[in-house]
This record gives C-alpha cells, sequence and structure tokens, in this order.
C-alpha cells in the first residue's frame, strides 16, 4: 500500500485527482482519500495533527505488508525558486533541536535539501533551506510503524524572500505539476521493493537457510529480505551471506542477536 499524508485538502487534491481517489465513508476525525492501493489522509496543520494522523494509518498498516509513506506539502524557502520539488534528506525539529535522516536508497530525480519544522509560521528569512509546520511529527511518527526506507518526504516550493503570496489555486497547481515526478519514484519503489525476482536465486536461497537456522519469525524474515534488496541498491552488489550461514541457534536468545549482528552488517 501507497500512503500519502497532506496537511490539508489544497496540498491533497492534485493527489486524489491523479489517482482518481474516492473519499471514504468512515467515521474518522481525518479526511480520507483511497484507491485498491492507496490510501491519503488530511492531517491538518501543524506537529500534532501531523502525529495524530501517522497513528491513524499506523493502526491500519500490517506489520508484514510492503508499504510506502510520503508526506507530500508545500513548503517555505529562503532562495529555492517557487515549484521547485525537494526530496528531504534531513530533517531539523526547530522546537527540540532534534535531527532526523530518512534512509534514501533509491535514485530520484528531485533536488534533495534539509528541512526545518516550526510550531509557527515563520519568515523565510529564518530558514536555512526549506521549510514547513509537520515534517518533523510526521517522520517521528512514521518511524514507529514503518522502517526508515519506507518515509518520504516531498516539499514544493511555495513561497520565498521574492513571493510570499500563497493562494489555494498556487497551491493545487504545484502539487498538480510535480505528479508525474512523485509517480515516478512511487512506481520506481515498486518495482523494487515489490519485485519477485529482484534478488538472485542465490541470494534467495540463503535467505530461506538463515531465517531456518536462526528460527526466524515471519516478520523477521520479511526484515531481512528488504535489509538484502536495500543492501544491493546501495552498494550494486548483493550482501555475502557466506559468514553467516553456518549460525545454529540453541536457544531463543542465541537468534536475537544473531540476527541483530547480521542486520547491522547489512546496513553498514
Amino acid at each position: 500500500m501507497i500512503y500519502f499524508l497532506c496537511s490539508f485538502y489544497g496540498e491533497a487534491e492534485g493527489i486524489i485527482s491523479y489517482y482518481k481517489l474516492r473519499k471514504e465513508a468512515v467515521h474518522s476525525s481525518f479526511q480520507i482519500f483511497s484507491s485498491e492501493e492507496i490510501k491519503l489522509i488530511i492531517s491538518g496543520t501543524g506537529k500534532i495533527n501531523a502525529a495524530c494522523a501517522v497513528g491513524y494509518i499506523g493502526s491500519l498498516k500490517s506489520k508484514l505488508s510492503k508499504d510506502l509513506f510520503v508526506n507530500v506539502g508545500i513548503c517555505g524557502s529562503r532562495s529555492r525558486t517557487v515549484g521547485e520539488c525537494v526530496f528531504i534528506n534531513k530533517i531539523k525539529d526547530v522546537d527540540t533541536n532534534k535531527e532526523f535522516y530518512p534512509d534514501i536508497l533509491l535514485k530520484h530525480d528531485f533536488e534533495e535539501g534539509n528541512l526545518q519544522t516550526f510550531s509557527i509560521p515563520v519568515t523565510t528569512g529564518q530558514v536555512d533551506d526549506v521549510c514547513d509546520m509537520e515534517g518533523s511529527a510526521f517522520f517521528q511518527s512514521a518511524s514507529k510503524f514503518f522502517q526508515k526506507h519506507e518515509i518520504a518526504l516531498i516539499k514544493i516550493v511555495s513561497d520565498n524572500a521574492n513571493n510570499v503570496n500563497v493562494s489555494g489555486e498556487l497551491v493545487r497547481n504545484l502539487i498538480k505539476k510535480s505528479m508525474e515526478k512523485i509517480n515516478s519514484y512511487i512506481e520506481n519503489y515498486k518495482r523494487i521493493f515489490h519485485e519477485k525476482n529482484f534478488l538472485s536465486d542465490v541470494c534467495t536461497g540463503n535467505i530461506e537457510k538463515i531465517v531456518s537456522r536462526l528460527r526466524l519469525t515471519e516478520s523477521q524474515s520479511i526484515q531481512l529480505k528488504k535489509a538484502a534488496v536495500a543492501y544491493k541498491i546501495r552498494n550494486g552488489k548483493e550482501f555475502d551471506f557466506e559468514g553467516f550461514l553456518s549460525l545454529e541457534v540453541k536457544i531463543k536468545n542465541d537468534g536475537r542477536k544473531y540476527f541483530s549482528n547480521l542486520i547491522g552488517s547489512m546496513w553498514k
């Protein structure tokens, strides 16, 4: 499933139209639009609303599913051009000074940038790169339910030092013009993470052996396969499992320890 979070309807409208989403008749504090493969939630403005909306989506998510959660919305910038589509590679919560780093595994056509999340509207003069009012809460909350490579923030610049007037029509047009690029990223993600034969038979066989030897749960086995896919994307080759194939588990804690060491090695 592909999940979208937008803070207000103007941001969501272009996505709803592009994917022909229909409003769900559900009893909820949020507006939900969906199709068979996509679900979009409108959170409302601000960090608390974003966190609550993520929690709602998290309650629907299956732990074993292959999902992607994307926050699409407008942002302010000191110097970037209005309409520029920015893929966020670093997030800073200005209130807490906490920083977060999404795992960007796939190649994409966006410019990358740093996002600052504020609790109140600010002028672009206070911004290092781009800013919003939801991003840090979205990422921090989504990380409770999704792996970091399953979370993405895509921000479209709507106002800068030369343009501070943001109308509803401008927002709709900016999102609409960005949809082909956004969809291209999503389709690439689906192709790689949903493709059955992305990993070789040898690699898949090694994963199955390790799952059996370490007595991994279904959730752990899926995590292992995702780590193997991510490793191949990052390094252009498959992970060498040779040193882990001879491991034997005698007690449950051994399996947990070996699994933790293996995953750590794959993400180095």
